[in-house]
């Protein structure tokens, strides 16, 4: 509901840029607008925390940046007093006597403002430190930013938050309190962290500190040319897992092929890593150490970027705008996708032995294409791959006729999308492919949105609130089924508004066409149940009991064989409703003569009848009203064979005929006739002339075939004085027959 979904997300948001702003990735106004800055700045963190870069309010993203809260109110649970100028300055001392020092609560580690990592350096000891064993500052736990002042710090509790939860939260001035409290204490933690020692920043040259140090040369670049690059990248097991086989050669622990795959050789690289940042060795991927490597390589690619003339800044391995834009230089000098990311397709160019310069056409599976350009639109395949189609389509990746069928268009289309967008290469929409290319179809729709004045908000890649009605308003314009899923008939309206073509006008004739055709047939079938011929309902399903009704129609008015509704067989279905309504309204009692004929003295009639039933005056018996006129018929039979009096049947049995006018009291199928009730135990039939019996208003009250009577059910359908056969078993009517 729009009325509470838009008011909640805009509030989130605000507490998405204000954390983002205590973080320092965000520098703009705190107002819960979805603008470029606050998009560019989710995307920053998410990028930073080797998050799904989405750039919108996505439960993992919250849910991960929202975690830090815990740890920001752990470690405002301590205030310290200030300390003096004179008194830092003399803490800062080299000499500094560190075991006159008592233990104080080790300072929980804080990323610094400028960076989008948490900074994780190796603890260093000086010599002193060392050799100190009677101190009480234990080396292994001792982290970098720790200080060691001459004065101790007093450390204050700070009362736990039980005052937030006595405050009721429904209150404006309430949480205005808490958002206040919150910012004081997040101003605690930056003081914390100011007061603390800061860490001996040495230069930082390419080779990292991590790699190894014996004789032996490790492997720390690559041998591959631009298709071996390509090829290595297609048919990687996991893009991920490539990525991280990729750093670790870079970082000398990974001398092996690159197959993206977690096998013995991969456990074995990632537990020499660990081994060499004294980490405790598990061979399995894991944010201890991913974070960790990311920043070596960072620093390895700042320097080697650096030689190269395409950066200025320091060799820190911070994810910052510099080294972004020092990626993107070198991956535009090299025509490869300008990401800023540290890709395997960068890496491998970047750190390899030759001096790659590969072409356009080398690259082109990397590059997203330019606008739709697809063929045309002839679906001839599975809906769900015709739907994919389009998608890819969409995105400017797929350009042959949409035909809902595989191949290789198709295959390659899904490889294009997936290296663009760093995901597992192998032609296949799977899970992480379909996510990511419904978010994208989802972004260039706000896009066009966007452009159009329809929203106002960047693009998000979610469907919400704001973009489903849009989605909904665009197919009530367009004449389609009216709903907010995006599907083959959205795909299409939605590429001919953004390429300017005109694959929604052909798709709209046949969908006019299929239901006018479901329309036809459901009339059709409306008049077969009105002329006896059909049972149920008018459902629109061609099955085998309206073929069959078909089929028995075409014979009885001697048309062509044939078991399907076509245009040509309506006027004739129209006819026989025509002659059948009137049979209904003479049994009804109205003055009428069945003749097929729409005269002055029918339309009188079927006038008075539909006054009558409160319906819609009408000229013409249409298949409603034949219906109608059919139940009406049927129940005023039932009544009448109901009141027939026991004195007339007997008359009848012994007369052997039924008198004009009066008709047995007969229960379906059911007789009394002597002839019948005495029959032996199998069936018997009879022939000779049928017999219609009417009463006063000519109504149809039963018939007889010989000395066998039966209700008005089995004779409506038949003429006086046809020959017929009827057949009998047990005083029970089993069929009658006439030609």
């Amino acid at each position: 509901d729009t009325k509470w979904e838009v008011p909640l997300e805009k509030e989130v948001r605000k507490k998405l840029q204000k954390r983002l702003k205590q973080l320092d990735f965000y520098h703009d106004d705190v107002n819960g607008v979805n603008n470029f800055s606050t998009r560019a700045a989710t995307i920053a963190y998410e990028r930073f925390h080797g998050l799904d870069e989405l750039g919108n309010l996505s439960p993992r993203l919250l849910m991960f940046l929202f975690r830090d809260k815990e740890l920001i109110d752990y470690g405002v649970r301590f205030k310290k007093t200030p300390i003096a100028e004179a008194d830092r300055s003399t803490a800062n001392q080299k000499n500094a006597n560190v075991s006159s020092v008592p233990t104080a609560p080790t300072p929980i580690p804080v990323a610094r403002a400028e960076s989008d990592e948490t900074i994780e350096d190796t603890p260093q000891t000086t010599p002193s430190e060392s050799n100190t064993t009677d101190s009480t500052v234990n080396a292994e736990t001792t982290t970098p930013e720790t200080i060691t002042p001459e004065e101790p710090m007093t450390l204050t509790p700070v009362p736990e938050k039980q005052a937030e939860t006595n405050t009721p939260l429904t209150e404006i001035e309430s949480i205005e309190a808490l958002e206040e409290k919150e910012d004081a204490e997040t101003n605690e933690i930056i003081h914390l962290v100011d007061d603390l020692d800061e860490v001996d920043e040495t230069p930082i040259s390419e080779t990292s500190d991590n790699e190894a140090t014996d004789e032996t040369p490790r492997l720390t670049e690559f041998e591959h040319s631009i298709d071996e690059i390509k090829k290595t990248i297609f048919d990687a097991h996991s893009n991920t897992l490539l990525n991280r086989q990729v750093w670790l050669r870079i970082m000398g622990h990974f001398p092996y092929a690159l197959d993206g795959a977690m096998g013995p050789q991969t456990r074995e690289g990632i537990t020499s890593y660990e081994t060499s940042i004294g980490v405790e060795p598990t061979g399995k991927l894991a944010p201890k150490w991913e974070a960790r490597l990311e920043k070596d390589v960072r620093k390895k690619v700042q320097a080697r970027l650096k030689e190269k003339g395409f950066y200025e800044g320091d060799v820190d391995g911070l994810n910052g705008p510099g080294t972004r834009s020092a990626i993107r230089a070198y991956e535009a000098s090299k025509k490869l996708p300008e990401t800023g990311l540290l890709s395997p397709l960068f890496l491998m160019v970047l750190y390899n032995v030759d001096d790659l310069n590969p072409s356009d056409k080398d690259l082109a599976v990397f590059f997203e294409r330019e606008g739709i350009q697809i063929k045309g639109y002839k679906p001839g395949g599975s809906d769900k791959l015709t739907l994919q189609q389009l998608m890819l389509a969409y995105t400017g990746d797929y350009i042959e006729v949409i035909d809902g069928k595989e191949g290789p268009a198709t295959d390659e289309a899904v490889k294009r999308f997936q290296a663009r967008y760093h995901l597992q290469i192998d032609g296949k929409i799977g899970g992480d492919t379909e996510r990511r290319l419904t978010r994208e179809v989802i972004n260039t729709f706000q896009r066009f949105l966007k452009k159009e004045g329809y929203m106002e908000d960047d693009p998000t890649g979610s469907l919400g609130p704001k973009t489903k009605r849009a989605v909904r308003e665009l197919k009530e314009r367009s004449g389609i089924p009216v709903n907010d899923e995006l599907d083959i008939p959205f795909m299409l309206v939605a590429i001919d508004g953004l390429a300017g073509t005109t694959l929604s006008d052909d798709y709209l004739a046949e969908l006019k066409s299929a239901k006018a055709e479901e329309e036809r047939l459901q009339t059709a079938q409306a008049y077969l149940i009105g002329l006896n011929l059909l049972t149920g309902k008018a459902d629109g399903v061609d099955g085998p009991a309206t073929q069959n009704a078909v089929r028995r129609f075409r014979q009885q008015e001697k048309l062509l064989a044939g078991t399907h509704v076509n245009e040509a067989l309506m006027p004739f279905l129209e006819e026989a409703a025509l002659k059948k309504g009137q049979s209904y309204l003479q049994q009804l009692g109205y003055s009428i003569k069945p003749d097929g004929k729409m005269g002055p003295n029918t339309k009188k009639q079927l006038h008075a009848f539909l006054t009558s039933k409160k319906m819609p005056v009408s000229d013409v018996i249409t298949a409603e009203i034949l219906i109608e006129l059919k139940n009406e018929a049927n129940k005023k039979r039932a009544i009448s064979n109901q009141r027939a009096p026991q004195a007339v049947q007997e008359q009848a049995a012994s007369r052997g005929s039924a008198p004009k006018g009066t008709m047995p009291k007969l229960e379906k199928g059911n007789q009394e006739e002597g002839i019948l009730s005495s029959a032996p135990n199998k069936s018997l039939s009879t022939s000779g002339k049928l017999k219609i019996v009417r009463n006063k208003s000519g109504q149809i009250m039963g018939c007889q075939v010989g000395n066998v009577s039966m209700g008005a059910n089995y004779c409506s359908n038949y003429r006086n004085g046809q020959n017929c056969t009827v057949v009998y078993r047990q005083g029970r009517v089993i069929s009658l027959r006439c030609k």
